[in-house]
C-alpha cells in the first residue's frame, strides 16, 4: 500500500488525520446565509485521477474499487464533520436540495466540467450518506471553477 496516497486510506481515522495535516484542507465549515438559511460548506479532496471516466476505461471494475471505497468514505467522514459541528438554522432536505460544487484544480491542466462531476460522485454520495439524504435531490447542482490550489480540493455548498 502506497502511504503517500491518501486516496489509498479506508480507515475514518487515516483519512481525516491525512487531510487534517494538510494545508489545502480546512476543518468543514457552516456559513449562515443573512436570511437566515443554512450554507453547509464543507472542503473535500480533489477526485482522485483514477476516478475520471476518460482515465478508467479499459480497466477491470475490482481495480478501482478501493479509490471509489475511500472517496465514498472521505465525503462521508468529513460531512459528518461539518454536520457535527452545525448550529443554527438547517437547510431543507425533505425538498430538492440545491448544491454548488467549486472544483480547485491542483495544476492549470484543462478538465471538462462533466468529467469533473463524474470523477467526485463518490464523494458526493458519502456527502448524501452523511446527510441522510437521497442523491436524486440534489438539484440544481452547479459546478464552478475555482482557483489553483497546490493538492488541489473540492468544495461544496449545500443549500440555498
Amino acid at each position: 500500500m502506497d502511504s503517500s496516497n491518501p486516496w489509498l486510506y479506508c480507515s475514518t481515522d487515516s483519512v481525516l488525520n491525512n487531510y487534517r495535516s494538510s494545508e489545502s484542507f480546512s476543518a468543514a465549515r457552516v456559513l449562515a446565509c443573512s436570511e437566515g438559511v443554512a450554507v453547509i460548506r464543507i472542503t473535500l479532496p480533489f477526485p482522485a485521477p483514477e476516478l475520471f471516466p476518460n482515465r478508467s476505461k479499459g480497466r477491470h471494475w475490482a481495480s478501482l474499487s478501493a479509490v471509489r471505497a475511500s472517496a465514498l468514505n472521505a465525503g462521508y467522514t468529513l460531512t459528518y464533520q461539518a454536520v457535527s459541528k452545525h448550529r443554527g438554522p438547517w437547510p431543507d432536505l425533505t425538498k430538492d436540495v440545491p448544491l454548488t460544487l467549486t472544483f480547485c484544480q491542483p495544476d492549470k491542466r484543462g478538465r471538462d466540467a462533466d468529467n469533473m462531476l463524474a470523477a467526485a460522485k463518490h464523494l458526493l454520495d458519502g456527502v448524501a450518506t452523511a446527510l441522510t439524504v437521497n442523491d436524486k435531490r440534489f438539484s440544481p447542482i452547479t459546478i464552478k471553477r475555482g482557483e489553483v490550489v497546490k493538492g488541489g480540493a473540492l468544495v461544496v455548498e449545500v443549500g440555498e
